[in-house]
Order: C-alpha cells, then structure tokens, then sequence
C-alpha cells in the first residue's frame, strides 16, 4: 500500500533524476523510462484513491443505505426497521422513538457497542436475528443521571430479543448494573433469544422499587446470570415458558422478591452468596426448578420457606 508521503517522496527523488538525465543526451532513453514509472505511481495512487471513497455500507432503511449504523439510527423514524448488511459496531444508543433492528438475509451479523451503552427513553427496541455484543459498557449516552448502568428504561419502556444473543461481561469496569427499569417496562426473550450477564459489580436486572409493571418474559428462550450482584432485584414479574433460566455465582442474592411462573422450563439458581430463589408469588408448572449451594434459603416464597439443599421438582 503506497501512503500520500512515499508518492510524494517518489515524486521529488524521480524530478532529481530526471532533471540530472536532462543533460545528458545518452541519458534520454533512462528519462523516458522514469517518467513512465511516474505515470504509473501516479495512477496507482489515483486507483486507490477510488477504491477508499467507494465505502461498504453496513446498514440500510427500505432502499437507502448507511455508511454505520449510527447514521441509520440518526436518519430512522418511529418504527423504522433498520436492516443490517454486515457486522457493524455502534457507540451507543439513545434512543426516543421505537425501532427495530434486524439483519438482512439468512446471515446473523453482529452489533458491537464500543462506548456507551443503551438509553430507552418510553420507546421499544427490538434486536431481530443479531448478535449484540456489550462487553465493559458501563453507561448509557445519558450521562448525566444514567452513567452507572448499561441499558436503562424509563417508563413504558421494552427491550425485545428476537431471536438474538446478547452478551453482556463487566469484568473490567467496577460498580455497575447491567439492566435497570423504572416502571412499566418489558424484557421479552423469544424465539430462542440468549441473554448473558456475568461479572456486574451490583445487578443483571433491577427495578427503581416503584410499584408500576416491571415484566420479564421468556419463550424458547434462555437467561443467564452468572457472577454478578443479583440475577433479579425487585419485584419483577417473570413468566418463562419452555425456556431456561439460571442464577449463578451471585455475590448476594440470586433473587430478591420477585413474582415467577414456570412453565414447562429448567430454572437453577445455584452457588449464590446469599438466598437463592427469594420469591413473591412461586408458580411451577411442569417444570425442574433446582436451588443448591446458596449461602442462605435456597427457596423462599410468599406462602412456602425451604431449608437449604432443598430440590423443588415438580412434573
């Protein structure tokens, strides 16, 4: 690859030459012959010149495309679909009008935050067939109050998975959530979504402690929280529908008075520091329920206590 400085450099040494053959007669023949490698230096820089202003686009809305995806979100209307042509990298999202983001074609690509996190600002955002990469991301584009959380929504608020894997690691940034609601929000997992959360300093999922709708559904789908504070803080109301679910490694509780249905799922909440399954409302249907190796209760719930290594399996 040749650089702006070695044409120029090659330029000034071929002028020198040149400029020296010009006085010798004997000399035309070699002169000739530099020149022709000028021309062709000069069209090589010229060529490559071309190919850079012919950007690929990594993303489009109905037949105009982008250059990033950040430019799709900027130029996006409420409820746009943006299509993604390859893997692309964003630097955050702030987001107050609902949109979907989905890849084009069989292919699933991958969305790679690089700074910031996501702020929902009473709007929908649904990931569709993609791979959502957030690792170390320990604010949303609202810093000045959300700087502590990764993802935040305030009221009426959904995040929706589809079919879409979602790693979010924290292992290098201290003292942040993962997941934060302030009121009458939705996390939807479906069609065989994934959500991972490891290594928050505080917790994967929590409520602001109001008392409007926190609601977390999954079908087909799987969460895991592995190693971070809490795996659900608050009351939430979490409905799982064959899908599966697992607590892990937290410093403090797996849960913490949340409402659950089972259904037809494999739930563990194994191996946390504190209570494991602490429930309101406790409903399995069908379903392999596994609390183990907690600090405190492994399940305790509203109308139910349960000493420790205490297996809940009901078929």
């Amino acid at each position: 690859k040749i650089n702006t400085l070695d044409i120029l450099l090659l330029v000034d040494d071929l002028e020198i030459k040149s400029n020296r053959l010009l006085c010798k007669k004997k000399g035309e023949r070699k002169m000739k012959k530099s020149f022709k490698l000028l021309a062709l230096i000069i069209s090589m820089f010229t060529f490559s010149t071309c190919v850079k202003a012919d950007q690929i686009n990594v993303a489009k809305i109905g037949d105009k495309e982008y250059a990033t995806l950040d430019e799709a979100i900027q130029d996006a209307a409420s409820g746009s679909v943006i299509e993604l042509l390859s893997d692309t990298t964003t630097v955050g999202m702030n987001l107050n009008k609902d949109i979907t983001i989905q890849s084009n074609g069989e292919e699933k690509y991958t969305i790679t935050f690089t700074d910031k996190g996501i702020a929902l600002w009473g709007t929908n955002l649904t990931f569709k067939n993609v791979e959502v990469i957030m690792n170390d991301i320990g604010s949303t584009p609202y810093t000045a109050e959300w700087n502590w959380v990764t993802i935040c929504g305030n009221g009426n608020a959904s995040l929706v998975l589809d079919g879409t894997n979602m790693i979010m690691d924290n292992k290098n940034t201290s003292g942040k959530h993962a997941i934060y609601f302030t009121g009458n929000n939705i996390l939807e997992l479906k069609n065989e979504a994934n959500l991972t959360i490891t290594n928050y300093g505080e917790d994967a999922l929590e409520w602001d402690g109001g008392d409007g709708g926190y609601n977390v559904n999954l079908v087909n789908s799987n969460y895991i929280s592995d190693h971070n504070r809490s795996g659900f803080t608050g009351t939430f109301v979490v409905k799982a529908e064959n899908s599966n679910i697992d607590v892990i490694n937290s410093t403090g509780n797996g849960s913490n008075g949340s409402h659950f249905e089972f259904i037809n799922s494999f739930v563990n909440f194994n191996n946390n520091n504190a209570h494991g399954l602490s429930a309101g409302n406790l409903t399995i249907n069908n379903s392999t329920v596994t609390s183990d190796g907690n600090g405190a209760n492994e399940v305790f719930d509203a109308y139910d206590f349960v000493q420790p290594r205490y297996v809940y399996d009901r078929l």
